[in-house]
């Protein structure tokens, strides 16, 4: 007999369903609007402790702008999907004002 895994995404605060590649129900967290900055060679990611639930101590990278990881949100927030083991999966990334 063959088993089937489905991988379901969850919903963000505001209603909208994360990527399934980015989350698996339990990975994504929306995150201050402070805790994520533009810098010279991609977004700085400076996570609070206690900000993202896998990430009790803070957590801090670096992305590239061009990283297949980087996702538009659909809503004025930034958002993060990490594994218990602190592996980035995906950031979701408001549209630029301005």
């Amino acid at each position: 007999m063959i088993k089937a895994i489905v991988l379901l995404a969850h919903m963000a605060a505001t209603g909208w369903a994360y990527d399934r590649v980015c989350c698996s129900g339990l990975d994504c967290d929306q995150v201050s609007t402070e805790s994520i900055s533009l810098i010279k060679h991609g977004y700085l990611i400076e996570l609070q402790p206690g900000e993202h639930h896998f990430a009790p101590e803070g957590y801090e990278a670096v992305i590239g702008y061009d990283d297949t990881r980087i996702r538009r949100s659909q809503d004025q927030f930034y958002h993060v999907c990490m594994t218990r083991s602190k592996r980035l999966l995906c950031v979701y990334v408001p549209e630029m004002m301005g």
